[in-house]
């Protein structure tokens, strides 16, 4: 999500609560800047104090959409107050922002380099999370 709105500065938004044990049930969204940076509304999202440290992340000189993307992660515990976990994360070279190359290369017009780096992905990712569920 943060890849493919990269040009609208968003922030990549994900509620979560102790109710939800399993975490099925977590929303997450993408949030362009017009609404997280200007829109009154979002206040109920996120505090004053929230939405100027996203602007902070954003504004930082060695920040760069083609790189990286923020997150804001709140969590909700009932009788507590919620709290809010803000971070600049890098896309990985080897993960979605590589997915959506691979895909487009499949939609497009397949080259049989293109379906080969296709198949070495898929396989060095399945053996990547099937490595990480003995761990």
């Amino acid at each position: 999500m943060a890849w493919s709105n990269r040009s609208q500065d968003p922030i990549i938004f994900a509620l979560a609560s102790d109710t939800d044990v399993d975490g099925s049930a977590i929303p997450v969204q993408m949030v362009p800047r017009s609404f997280w940076d200007e829109d009154p509304r979002f206040l109920g999202t996120c505090t004053v104090a929230t939405r100027e440290e996203i602007r902070m992340r954003f504004g930082n000189s060695s920040f760069s959409s083609t790189t990286e993307y923020v997150c804001v992660l709140r969590y909700e515990e009932q009788g507590k107050q919620s709290m809010t976990y803000t971070a600049t994360r890098t896309f990985l070279a080897n993960g979605p922002v590589y997915a959506v190359g691979v895909v487009e290369a499949l939609a497009a017009a397949t080259r049989s380099e293109d379906l080969a780096d296709a198949f070495a992905w898929v396989e060095d990712e399945f053996q990547s999370q099937h490595a990480q569920d003995f761990l």
